[in-house]
């Protein structure tokens, strides 16, 4: 800052002394000219060593700020690859446990699903017996099992048929066994 000031008063010397000898009359001795252009000379020269200095200065400064800069970006990037790096880690941790949740949740769901599919394939296979048959809940099976018109058809006209008959009704029976795939 000091060196900034030094070239402003050198600047103004000069000017003044510029501003001076071409003010002067001709007729003015020349030792005072010389003197005069010795003094802005004089001043020049401090102007231009002040301005040398104050332009090292600046490039000193500029460096500094340039390395700082610098460490400032390393830490920066350091910060943000250990904040990734710990994200990721709680991510993983937490898909784990969510994977593990959610396969525990399809484990108890197969085991209840094999459940009531066990406890339907009883029901079904007690209906499907010459003691046990009710005609409105094999062709509620029927119906639910998705057979085409034609087979359902037939298989409710030979249990309408047989429903009375014990003998013909077994048969019949096992047809509707085959078609339901039990």
């Amino acid at each position: 800052m000091n060196k900034f000031i030094w070239i402003a008063m050198a600047a103004v010397v000069a000017i003044g002394g510029y501003t001076f000898i071409s003010n002067q009359p001709e007729e003015a001795p020349k030792s005072a000219m010389e003197e005069l252009s010795d003094t802005v000379k004089e001043a020049a020269d401090m102007v231009e060593e002040a301005a040398g200095d104050a332009m090292e200065e600046v490039g000193t400064a500029v460096e500094e700020v340039a390395t700082e800069a610098e460490e400032a970006v390393e830490a920066a990037v350091e910060a943000a690859q250990e904040t990734v790096n710990e994200t990721v880690t709680e991510a993983s941790e937490a898909a784990s446990e969510s994977a593990e949740e959610m396969a525990a949740e399809a484990e108890e769901m197969v085991d209840s699903a094999a459940d009531e599919a066990s406890n339907m394939v009883a029901a079904a296979a007690e209906y499907l017996t010459v003691d046990g048959f009710d005609m409105a809940k094999v062709t509620e099976m029927l119906e639910a099992a998705g057979l085409d018109q034609i087979q359902m058809t037939q298989l409710t006209t030979a249990l309408e048929a047989a429903k009375s008959n014990p003998a013909m009704l077994q048969g019949v029976l096992d047809q509707v066994k085959s078609a339901l795939g039990l």
